[in-house]
């Protein structure tokens, strides 16, 4: 059971949400917690802000075939 009155496991409830990881009772217990509590729920907010920032702007470099190759020979050997 999540205890929110601790702000690193409401941060961590907060990211499994976003996540899709909490299961459905969880879920619930978190939304009724942000529902009631608007710091709380600010905190979501910015979580997601800041998400969707690092969605937008940070782009994935391409990696070549061979990279890939050469990582996967490493790793078998």
């Amino acid at each position: 059971m999540a205890n929110f009155e601790s702000g690193t496991d409401l941060k961590k409830q907060i990211n499994l949400y976003l996540d899709n990881e909490l299961s459905a009772s969880d879920e619930q217990k978190l939304l009724d917690h942000l529902n009631n509590h608007p710091q709380s729920h600010q905190l979501l907010q910015n979580e997601r802000i800041f998400r969707d920032f690092i969605r937008s702007h940070v782009k994935r470099m391409s990696v070549t075939p061979q990279l890939k190759d050469a990582i996967l020979k490493k790793m078998t050997h």
